[in-house]
């Protein structure tokens, strides 16, 4: 009979410790978002991916933060972080046509990380009506840099 009561309070005591942790789980789950919905922006961080055989250099931190702030019209600073449309961000600078991908993403300190890769040109074009392009790795045409010059095999005709 005690073998029983010793099994019985076991399992009473597993299943309060489970509800228990369960419960302050999902308390500070909803406090995180709680805070996170009170957390105002502090800083824009932009990363930008470079390939590793040349330092690519085709878009500029600043740019990103003008793409990020929407040219003056959405400034992000002092505005909460649930307010901020990253998606809308994401989209804005991935049509910046030396942008890949763009990844926009907040954290509890108030910050909103930007993180760009860049498109990698494997060759230079020089047509016959004197337009030059770069082509990168999927077949996509990208313009000129006024901001780095690639060493690049070059294609004419």
């Amino acid at each position: 009979m005690t073998k029983t009561w010793k099994h019985t309070a076991l399992r009473v005591f597993k299943v309060i410790a489970f509800v228990s942790f369960l419960a302050l789980f999902i308390t500070i789950l909803v406090e995180a978002n709680h805070l996170r919905s009170k957390t105002l922006c502090q800083e824009v961080v932009v990363e930008i991916e470079e390939d590793e055989s040349q330092a690519l250099q085709f878009v500029k931190e600043e740019e990103i933060l003008d793409y990020t702030h929407n040219f003056g019209q959405a400034q992000i600073i002092n505005q909460k972080l649930s307010e901020i449309d990253k998606v809308a961000i994401e989209k804005r600078i991935e049509k910046n046509a030396f942008v890949q991908n763009a990844e926009v993403f907040s954290n509890f300190e108030g910050a909103v990380k930007v993180y760009i890769d860049q498109k990698n040109p494997i060759y230079r074009v020089f047509n016959n009506q004197g337009v030059s392009y770069y082509v990168c790795e999927n077949g996509e045409i990208i313009p000129i840099s006024s901001n780095f010059t690639p060493r690049l095999l070059v294609a004419t005709g």
